[in-house]
């Protein structure tokens, strides 16, 4: 449900933008609180790539979504890469270590919840 919400929209303006992070947050809880903690060096644009990447959104996707160019997330892809330090493995790869370590963190954090 979330691909056919982005269709809808341009998330270039931040009022758009804010609106799918409440949307995403409501199936990836506190998720993007986590990405920025654990990578505090993302910028903005990185946070809407890697978001966008993580719901299975390819190159062109993306640039559609975000009103760039295909060009725009190639560069962009290629900074957070380097910012992260992401080596030869691939940025999908690093996203499903990044959101296994995500979900055994949230689930930590239910599990103390309901002992509470």
């Amino acid at each position: 449900w979330l691909e056919s919400y982005l269709t809808k929209y341009s998330y270039s303006s931040a009022k758009n933008w804010n609106s799918f992070l409440i949307e995403f947050e409501g199936v990836f809880p506190q998720f993007v609180s986590y990405m920025q903690e654990t990578y505090p060096t993302l910028t903005q644009n990185d946070v809407q790539y890697l978001l966008l990447a993580i719901l299975g959104l390819d190159i062109n996707d993306i640039a559609f979504v975000l009103n760039k160019t295909t060009r725009t997330i190639w560069n962009r892809r290629d900074t957070i890469k380097s910012r992260l330090e992401i080596d030869d493995s691939s940025i999908e790869e690093w996203l499903d270590a990044l959101m296994n370590s995500y979900q055994r963190k949230y689930r930590e954090l239910l599990e103390e919840k309901d002992q509470d």
